[in-house]
């Protein structure tokens, strides 16, 4: 597949080669990123391989056999688990949704209207060394025993590495192609692929893409329903705002 330099040929040989996988999309996804994808991104002589078009070709086809493999492994797990009936809300439930539903709109904006003058990113004094310097929360739980979970595990640590140089190359266009195709993965498979990204990892690719990273890659990227994730959204949008007013001066 990486032969082709033609956009048109590489659609095709990545659709062709997506195709022979389902074969048995589970191995030879383990295989892809145990074997293939750790080659290409720290040897030295098939870095070419990694040029665009054939580096998007390739994390096209990576992001699509993660996703089958994962659909395929929750649809076996599902089907292999018992049935679960809906169950009755219980009393704590219902107290919450009435504690919920007591805080009444206009109370939010009365206390939101007692606040002497809200902070914005270009407010003077603005800090946000207590969210860098606030202790992390524990590592997000997934199960070791699955081989994909472990495989995303060391693909990711090898990223981390890649982004880590400060020079631009082939590889660091790859990891950053990788992170756009997973987000048309749908939700449920790019929240569970992202959930393996170290933090500071975004940030990294922020310095060495600061005209293509934006707001919106940096919100789809990270998980904002933890803490962890709000955080690294946070301190990735205010280093952009620093960079983007640098920018502006000179």
């Amino acid at each position: 597949m990486l032969n082709y330099t033609r956009v048109e040929e590489l659609s095709q040989s990545t659709a062709l080669a997506y195709g022979i996988l389902q074969i048995d999309i589970e191995q030879l996804t383990l295989c892809l990123l145990h074997d293939i994808l750790p080659k290409l991104l720290l040897g030295v002589s098939k870095r070419n391989n990694l040029v665009d078009p054939r580096g998007r070709a390739l994390a096209v086809l990576t992001a699509q056999c993660i996703a089958a493999a994962h659909v395929l492994h929750c649809t076996r797990k599902g089907n292999s688990s018992p049935v679960r009936r809906g169950r009755k809300r219980s009393r704590r439930d219902i107290e919450v949704e009435d504690c919920d539903e007591s805080i009444k709109p206009g109370k939010i904006r009365k206390i939101a209207e007692d606040q002497p003058h809200p902070l914005t990113l270009d407010s003077e004094g603005f800090n946000l060394e207590f969210i860098y310097n606030a202790d992390e929360p524990a590592s997000p739980t997934f199960d070791r025993k699955v081989p994909l979970n472990r495989a995303l595990v060391n693909l990711f640590k090898i990223f981390s590495l890649v982004v880590s140089d400060s020079s631009v190359s082939q590889k660091t266009w790859f990891v950053l192609s990788f992170m756009e195709e997973i987000s048309k993965c749908g939700a449920d498979v790019s929240k569970f692929i992202l959930q393996f990204i170290p933090g500071t990892m975004i940030i990294q690719l922020l310095k060495c893409f600061p005209n293509d990273v934006r707001v919106g890659f940096v919100l789809n990227t990270c998980d904002l329903s933890s803490v962890t994730g709000r955080k690294t959204a946070a301190r990735a949008i205010c280093q952009q705002a620093r960079t983007c007013r640098k920018r502006d001066t000179t």
